[in-house]
């Protein structure tokens, strides 16, 4: 596996725990009380951005 698939897949992976992060934020207040919402909603966009690139750029590795 050369490095660029383990960076990809790194990435990847790095974007969806904070996805998961900020989102028990924005839902349950769980670990930051909700101390920004509109932090919380920026950072969960950006992060839907980073696994979309993440994804194309692994695909279009495999090919």
């Amino acid at each position: 596996m050369s490095l660029n698939k383990i960076l990809t897949i790194v990435s990847i992976v790095v974007a969806g725990l904070l996805a998961v992060v900020f989102a028990a934020d924005l839902a349950l207040g769980v670990p930051f009380q909700r101390a920004a919402l509109v932090l919380d909603i920026a950072v969960l966009i950006a992060c839907a951005l980073i696994l979309w690139q993440g994804a194309e750029t692994y695909f279009e590795m495999k090919r």
